[in-house]
């Protein structure tokens, strides 16, 4: 299987621009967008027989798809119906803006099972979960620790914090004096930095110290934030996490 990874510092947005790339991680998915046509001639170069990609790429990618004849499949977190929805809005600039005014004609409209026609087909699947759990980590470590004394810190698997990051953050915990469970992500080369070696206190990536834990990789944030030892949560207030935490 050949894969073709895109990120920030790839060679194909070396040839776009750089006033019109938005540097903030937020807009990677733009940032790609942007250098996706010349990815067409690559596509066709290699024996490809599907194309599959995220959904923050998709319309760009299922115009090269079709015109390189090769199968396209959208991989997508949201539900079958927030899929529906999406799909419908091209219809919303190209039909009558008056269509609700008749009911009696929108239900008839719903009726034809009209814009489910135009959805390509649905394939469910899942649940997608890693195959080894890193709770031998951090589950037993929690355990130990009294109710509401450890405070969680994880931004994420969408930035990389920089070295001076990670000391202003080893900081913090020291200077509050409590348990804390921190998730830390790589870079690209799956290092961190010496930074964070140090403060792990241990040769390795994965390390920890009397008050603290340290992780680096994926871990169930659902069974951590349900976990009594959790007294705090520092986060970079993605909704995701967010809506994890009020849960």
């Amino acid at each position: 299987m050949k894969t073709i990874r895109l990120n920030r510092n790839s060679a194909l947005l070396n040839e776009v621009k750089r006033d019109s790339i938005l540097l903030d991680s937020c807009f990677e998915f733009q940032n790609i967008n942007h250098s996706l046509d010349q990815l067409k001639p690559i596509l066709y170069s290699l024996p490809v027989n599907a194309i599959f990609s995220d959904f923050a790429i998709a319309v760009k990618l299922a115009e090269i798809s079709a015109d390189l004849d090769i199968p396209y499949y959208i991989v997508a977190t949201t539900s079958a119906q927030f899929f529906s929805l999406i799909a419908y809005l091209p219809f919303l600039t190209t039909e009558d803006p008056n269509v609700f005014s008749n009911p009696l004609e929108t239900i008839a409209a719903l009726n034809s099972y009209r814009v489910l026609n135009n959805l390509p087909p649905l394939f469910p699947i899942g649940p997608l979960r890693s195959r080894e759990p890193q709770e031998r980590h951090h589950l037993p470590w929690l355990n130990e620790k009294p109710a509401e004394s450890v405070v969680y810190v994880n931004f994420g698997s969408r930035e990389v914090m920089s070295t001076d990051q990670i000391r202003e953050l080893r900081k913090g915990l020291e200077i509050c004096g409590r348990n804390y469970l921190w998730v830390i992500k790589s870079n690209e080369e799956g290092h961190v930095s010496k930074e964070f070696h140090e403060f792990s206190g241990d040769s390795s990536p994965e390390g920890s110290k009397s008050r603290g834990e340290i992780i680096r990789g994926w871990v169930d944030q659902e069974k951590i934030l349900a976990h009594p030892a959790i007294g705090g949560f520092v986060n970079q207030c993605e909704w995701g996490s967010v809506m994890q935490a009020a849960w």
